[in-house]
């Protein structure tokens, strides 16, 4: 749902309740949602979806109760939206935000992707929907990267690390006592030092932090020495970091999607309540094949392999 959609609900459900109306259920919509009307026993469907050109719209559908129309069409108009400003972490003009997806997936790639922006772009990146993909839908997720991409052209780069990729290089990593923080870094530092090469007036990288000891800083000093780097722990706030975590979620779906076709297996997200699929993949391809969709380093995998060597279920 679009969070300008979001914040005039909020602002709109109160109202209507005040005058004894309730919202007996929703139903999502194209660009927005349906929301069922109760008041007594009349009842009314209402649709509130954002528009392009307009904004937020509202239409009263037909075949509710006539009165009922007449006393929401008059709260209508006096809820407003309220969309909070974009956060504020540095006085960078054009700058690039890098965030990562799949990291906690047992199933699927590792993606990176990196993205540029400019304090202009800014109103156009909040009117697009643009935030933290986690407060995101994925259909939403698809959507929004979808136009940021026909908007923001060239503005992005991706390293996807498919699993048999992600499952060499890991184990390469390990032989140099390198761990999964460190492979992070590399497609940071990678994603970043490309995209600022094809750029100009770059005048800084925010990073969403994920290690304390902060590695891309420390790559990209070597490689970018005169570049201000940052990285922090909820940098999603800023919109080059939010549009970065959209494009990398919508290329992990994508990735994920290609492989469940492929293996004609619908392959689950997340590391929870996934051991009985990875189970089903073995008993159909074979555990020496595993590789080719999981990351191979989480525990689920030595579970499997007892199971396999042992034979037992």
């Amino acid at each position: 749902m679009h969070p300008a959609v979001q914040e005039y609900l909020a602002d709109l459900i109160p109202l209507l309740q005040q005058k004894g109306v309730m919202p007996v259920s929703t139903r999502e919509i194209q660009y927005g949602v349906q929301l069922e009307l109760l008041r007594g026993s009349e009842t009314l469907k209402l649709n509130v979806y954002q528009s392009k050109t307009r904004g937020v719209n509202t239409l009263i559908n037909k075949g509710g109760s006539e009165a009922l129309a007449a006393m929401v069409q008059s709260i209508i108009g006096k809820a407003t939206v309220h969309l909070p400003e974009p956060v504020q972490l540095h006085d960078w003009d054009t700058w690039i935000g890098s965030d990562e997806c799949g990291k906690g997936d047992y199933f699927g790639a590792l993606v990176v992707c990196a993205f540029r922006i400019n304090r202009e772009d800014l109103p156009k990146l909040s009117k697009l929907g643009v935030r933290d993909s986690k407060a995101l839908k994925d259909i939403e997720i698809k959507d929004i990267a979808k136009k940021l991409y026909a908007a923001f052209p060239g503005a992005s780069n991706s390293i996807i690390l498919k699993p048999a990729t992600y499952n060499r290089v890991y184990t390469d990593m390990k032989k140099y006592g390198k761990n999964l923080n460190d492979l992070l870094a590399w497609q940071h530092a990678q994603v970043i030092t490309e995209l600022y090469n094809s750029s100009k007036g770059v005048q800084g990288v925010l990073v969403d932090q994920f290690s304390p000891s902060k590695k891309v800083a420390r790559l990209l000093s070597t490689k970018l020495p005169l570049l201000p780097v940052v990285e922090r722990t909820g940098a999603e706030a800023d919109l080059a970091v939010a549009a970065a975590s959209i494009s990398a979620r919508f290329q992990f779906l994508q990735a994920h999607e290609e492989l469940s076709k492929r293996y004609k297996m619908d392959l689950p997200l997340g590391a929870t309540h996934v051991q009985a699929r990875a189970q089903s993949f073995v008993d159909q391809y074979g555990f020496n094949r595993l590789g080719e969709v999981v990351k191979l380093h989480f525990v689920i995998t030595s579970r499997l392999q007892q199971k396999d060597i042992f034979g037992g279920r």
